[in-house]
């Protein structure tokens, strides 16, 4: 399983008062459905024999509670994000802020050298 921790910095940099996060919510593969959430922070994007996307609260991301919530999916793979509908599942959309961050971090210790 996949969980991106981090990911974290983007809602204390980037968020303002009243912004909210944004995630895909449905129960397949063609997901168009978006959902404003409302006391989650991340969004859900699990996979096994259909596809889950959903907002969740960050701290039950983990195998062992989403396990208990979705009891009749058997082996699952999943990932949490906290970007504006970052659980789209196209790969591409999850890792570009990853890769953004690192580069500056990168930046960022090369010019200290």
């Amino acid at each position: 399983y996949i969980r991106s921790g981090g990911l974290c910095l983007r809602n204390v940099l980037c968020s303002g008062p009243g912004s909210s996060l944004k995630c895909y919510d449905c129960l397949n593969r063609n997901c168009e459905n978006t959902k404003e959430c409302t006391t989650e922070d991340a969004c859900l994007s699990l996979t096994a024999e259909n596809i889950v996307r959903q907002c969740i609260k960050y701290s039950d991301c983990n195998f062992d509670l989403l396990s208990i919530k979705f009891p009749t999916f058997s082996g699952f793979k999943f990932s949490c994000c906290q970007t504006n509908l970052c659980n789209s599942g196209h790969a591409l959309k999850m890792t570009t802020p990853i890769l953004v961050l690192l580069g500056a971090l990168l930046s960022v210790i090369w010019s200290w050298i």
